[in-house]
């Protein structure tokens, strides 16, 4: 598979009424690279996708996300069907290091700013923070469909005010900030 490398500094500032997240990667995406030279500062603002068939506000990502450095923000974005941030369908998020930003995100159902729907979170550094999510089940962030807990962090994920409005198996992470729900 074929993977979307992004570098350098680049801003999404989204468009009234999409019907799908502001960007879609179908493979595999990774943010910043191994070099000095190489961080990236990847940026998404007012990326409101209202589509009742699609995932994710700002970014869609069809497999592994690999964050090494720099940083992905993502404001005032939301995502009817999950993901009012990011949304990686079938893969991991591993975080070798840098800063993923979740603020003002929010979805109807799962993961105000981060859904994870067949994988896991695998955090060598690095940080998550979320900042005023809200979601029916994971106010910042939701990993569905794993298998066990795939949730693992040498980082910090640091969840500030985010909210749910429902939902059973509720691990309560500063104002119930992770819905785990393990594979049926």
């Amino acid at each position: 598979t074929d993977t979307v490398v992004l570098l350098g500094m680049l801003t999404f500032d989204g468009p009234a009424n999409l019907q799908q997240a502001c960007v879609t990667v179908r493979s595999s995406l990774q943010i910043g690279g191994d070099d000095l030279d190489d961080d990236a500062h990847i940026i998404f603002v007012n990326c409101h996708n209202q589509g009742h068939k699609s995932f994710g506000g700002g970014l869609y990502v069809g497999e592994d996300l690999t964050m090494v450095s720099g940083s992905l923000e993502i404001e005032h974005s939301s995502s009817f069907k999950g993901g009012g941030g990011l949304y990686i369908r079938k893969g991991n998020l591993h975080q070798d290091g840098g800063i993923i930003k979740l603020q003002y995100v929010y979805s109807n159902r799962s993961g105000g700013g981060l859904l994870i729907e067949r994988g896991g979170l695998f955090q060598a550094k690095g940080e998550i923070s979320c900042e005023q999510c809200r979601a029916e089940r994971g106010g910042c962030l939701a990993l569905n469909g794993t298998e066990s807990p795939g949730l693992h962090s040498n980082g910090s994920i640091r969840a500030e005010s985010c909210v749910v409005q429902s939902g059973p198996n509720v691990y309560e992470c500063n104002n119930h900030a992770v819905f785990l729900r393990p594979l049926l």
